[in-house]
């Protein structure tokens, strides 16, 4: 019987999972993410979940190998991280179980083990270059709390923000402030109780950064504004991390949601490369789903 292999990308926002046989996909599973790494009650919530997915998988048994990016899982204590692997290794009983940090998974699937830093702007954000030695630097990717500047959760929660001062009058008007309320059915002043019953309210403002970034595109001024900061955000990310690889390897791709916004991305791209004049964006071989499924067959993160 062929290996099958369960490949596991875990992000503020969605939980995404494969298995595939010969490096063929079988099945396919997308669904919102219910918790996050960042704290005891939705690490709590978070593993529940991971456990439900794996367990509905129908080769669940069969399972040889399994391979996760997770996001915050870098931060987490070593206690927290066996609870990840021993959730996995009970729902997938005969695989191996092998986990990182979703940044680690989408590096490996972006550049395949080789040279070279990834910027992942998803609900989060952080980027992560590795050296020809497999030395790896990190920025960003504090966390929706401290940190996630530029990212889907942090434009979203700017673009809110924005929309509750334009109703209030602390701020100019917008037109965020309907789009707000289109999205999570209530103004932005009353999202209160939505936010307090999210166990990611990072993936809950997420939902927000396509309408901020639409405005942008059609003139509002304040999402001009996120959108601008935004991009300043993830451009240090990958300068800095740039600035640690030797000239001849200072190559980037990004991934993330944030990624399928080309006008976004080409805001982000042009600053890091006016920063480090050597850098040169590329096109991500494959994404974090291909670098789980790596991580899983037994390559280094």
């Amino acid at each position: 019987m062929s290996d099958l292999v369960v490949a596991l990308d875990v992000g503020k926002t969605n939980l995404r999972a494969e298995v595939r046989e010969r490096g063929s996909c079988r099945l396919r599973v997308c669904e919102g993410v219910r918790g996050w790494m960042g704290a005891p009650g939705p690490r709590a919530a978070l593993l529940t979940h991971l456990a439900e997915v794996c367990g509905r998988l129908p080769d669940a048994g069969s399972l040889t190998s399994a391979g996760a990016g997770i996001a915050g899982y870098d931060s987490a204590t070593a206690v927290e991280k066996d609870e990840v692997s021993r959730t996995l290794r009970m729902a997938l009983p005969r695989a191996r179980v092998r986990v990182a940090s979703d940044v680690r998974t989408a590096h490996l699937g972006a550049f395949r083990g080789e040279p070279g830093a990834i910027l992942v702007a998803g609900t989060g954000a952080v980027a992560l270059a590795v050296d020809p030695a497999g030395a790896s630097y990190r920025a960003g990717g504090l966390g929706p709390v401290l940190g996630d500047e530029g990212g889907g959760g942090w434009i979203g929660r700017e673009g809110c923000l924005a929309a509750a001062r334009s109703i209030d009058g602390r701020g100019p008007p917008t037109g965020l402030a309907r789009r707000c309320e289109r999205t999570f059915g209530v103004a932005a002043t009353q999202l209160g109780d939505l936010l307090a019953a999210s166990p990611s309210p990072a993936g809950l403002f997420g939902r927000f950064a396509a309408d901020v970034l639409e405005a942008w595109l059609e003139g509002d001024e304040q999402a001009g504004r996120i959108a601008e900061h935004a991009a300043r955000h993830l451009a240090a990310a990958a300068t800095a991390v740039l600035r640690k690889l030797d000239a001849q390897n200072r190559r980037f791709a990004v991934a993330g949601g944030l990624s399928t916004h080309a006008t976004f991305v080409a805001a982000v791209t042009s600053r890091v490369v006016a920063a480090v004049p050597e850098a040169v964006c590329v096109p991500a071989r494959g994404d974090a789903l291909d670098g789980a499924a790596l991580l899983a067959s037994g390559a280094e993160t």
